[in-house]
């Protein structure tokens, strides 16, 4: 009766990966403010791709990506970060640098 309303598997799967995704952010958060990082800014965005978390530690800007996983099937999170995504973090911390005229900046 009700079916046509439930969502779909894939969907509840995605759901499932954005509500560990988001926890394991908010979890990072906490325990960067914990250890003295301001955090800059959270899910940045541009035509390149995205940053989860840009914080602050004393002089030291720190572009970091968070994955977080709910079993060790497939590895840990560090494993997640492939050579490919290491390079588009770098490319978009490049542009977020040049956006905020920190390039440079002593």
């Amino acid at each position: 009766m009700f079916t046509k309303y439930a969502p779909k598997p894939e969907n509840r799967a995605k759901n499932g990966r954005r509500h560990t995704g988001e926890t394991g952010e908010s979890l990072a958060v906490r325990s960067l403010k914990k250890n003295g990082y301001e955090i800059i800014e959270q899910n940045y965005r541009c035509n390149l791709g995205e940053i989860d978390i840009i914080a602050r530690d004393g002089r030291v800007l720190t572009f970091i990506e968070v994955k977080a996983r709910r079993t060790s099937g497939f590895g840990g999170p560090k494993w997640a970060v492939t050579p490919r995504k290491q390079r588009k973090i770098s490319m978009v911390a490049l542009k977020y640098l040049k956006e905020t005229e920190q390039m440079g900046k002593k």
